[in-house]
């Protein structure tokens, strides 16, 4: 699946966290490992993103990608070979994904002078991945940049949160998420003024809730309910039986 690929610039309510990402670019002292903290949908891997590109770019302007450059254009394309999601097969991340890991680990970057490997959610590492996990941030491979995104560090083994560098993501605030939706995704203001409200503070959630249909189906369960109030009790059930 292609990922949207935005610079620092472009990245909304998570100003905090991009500066200190920024901030540790500028200075050339990578840590080899971060723990991306916060709810689902609030850009961690946007944000992880926008790092490969500003770490990879030939020519960095203000700190983050050019956007024009080989590595930039290969990111935007999604084809760039030193950016690697893993993700859960099945319903957890096995221990076979960090072996797989591990033995990648030992090529240096192939286009850049960073690999930037992202692991979403850190907490779906089954008990042996995770133990397998913790050998490879023992030992941290030169020219890797390990990105773990998690809701919940506590949910992690305390000896991986431990050498990981820890970035907060706060929930981003509705006027900003109703702007972006308006702005960027050219909805109507007042779908998008909803979608805002009730997405809880998760900029992703909104969008899977438009495209899933979430406000027709939530307006046709206002009109029932409205029915309810002045229908006879079978006519409830039948309503009732939708759901079953």
């Amino acid at each position: 699946m292609k990922r949207a690929v935005i610079p620092f610039s472009q990245i909304i309510g998570q100003e905090r966290a991009v500066l200190v990402l920024k901030q540790t670019i500028k200075r050339e002292k990578m840590p080899h490992a971060y723990l991306f903290v916060g709810v689902p949908g609030v850009g961690k891997t946007t944000t992880a993103l926008a790092m490969a590109q500003a770490l990879n770019c030939e020519e960095p302007q203000e700190d983050e990608g050019c956007g024009r450059c080989r590595p930039c254009r290969q990111l935007l394309g999604g084809n760039f070979p030193d950016f690697e999601l893993v993700e859960p097969d099945g319903k957890s991340i096995k221990i076979e994904q960090v072996r797989d890991l591990e033995r990648r680990f030992a090529y240096k970057p192939v286009a850049g002078r960073y690999r930037v490997t992202v692991v979403r959610p850190a907490e779906a590492m089954t008990e042996e991945a995770s133990n397998a996990f913790l050998k490879t941030l023992e030992e941290p491979p030169a020219g890797n940049v390990l990105v773990l995104n998690a809701t919940e560090p506590s949910n992690l083994l305390p000896t991986i949160v431990s050498r990981c560098r820890k970035v907060a993501f706060r929930r981003i605030p509705p006027s900003l998420t109703e702007e972006w939706l308006i702005g960027v995704q050219g909805m109507d203001p007042g779908k998008a003024s909803v979608l805002a409200r009730i997405s809880d503070g998760s900029l992703g959630r909104a969008l899977e809730m438009e495209e899933s249909g979430f406000l027709e189906k939530r307006q046709e369960a206002l009109r029932w309910l409205a029915k309810l109030q002045r229908s006879a009790p079978e006519d409830a059930v039948d309503w009732a039986s939708r759901f079953v």
